[in-house]
């Protein structure tokens, strides 16, 4: 099925089947979307609002300039995604044990989420912006941080050895995430 400039709400009837559509330029608004299979799908230019995603199913999905605003989307591997175009935007959104492994996120954009637990996994960060963002028990692993923005976000903690650092903006209250391999005590 494809579907072009539609708009889907809670109220309306849904396409009987998610797997292997194509949507462009579609908004989709306060579904329950939880465990979807989206596999084989295209999202091109959609926007997400107010949507319960947790445990979708995206093998193989194609996520191409989609913004994600308030929604819940925990225990999604965005990993499985189709690698091909990939660009995303979060506003307020809980992204919490989500994977990234081996993602284009260059000038991605989280803004205000909660990635508590999130695995970002050889990623390209270049010029991506976390702005105040919850990184507790996040991982950081063999990632391009270049000029990736962390200054406004919290409870950020990284091992610098495996991740390659340029220009990469943090606070002054995040260095003893940054060194807590070192077993420093780190005061003012």
């Amino acid at each position: 099925m494809e579907y072009y400039q539609h708009t889907f709400t809670g109220s309306d009837p849904l396409p009987p089947t998610w797997a292997a559509s194509e949507f462009e330029e579609c908004r989709f608004t306060g579904l329950t979307l939880t465990g979807a299979d989206f596999r084989k799908s295209r999202f091109i230019n959609c926007r997400f609002d107010d949507c319960l995603l947790s445990k979708a199913v995206l093998s193989g999905t194609q996520l191409a300039t989609v913004l994600f605003r308030n929604c819940e989307m925990t225990h999604l591997n965005f990993g499985d995604s189709d690698a091909f175009g990939f660009a995303i935007r979060a506003e307020n959104c809980r992204m919490d044990h989500n994977t990234f492994l081996r993602r284009n996120l260059s000038k991605a954009r989280f803004d205000e989420c909660s990635l508590t637990s999130a695995h970002f996994i050889g990623c390209n960060l270049t010029d991506a912006v976390f702005s105040s963002c919850n990184l507790e028990r996040a991982v950081f692993e063999e990632n391009q941080l270049v000029r990736t923005d962390f200054i406004s976000s919290f409870h950020l903690r990284m091992d610098p050895d495996v991740n390659t650092f340029k220009k990469t903006r943090v606070s002054l209250y995040q260095l003893p995430g940054l060194l807590a391999k070192y077993d420093l005590s780190v005061s003012e």
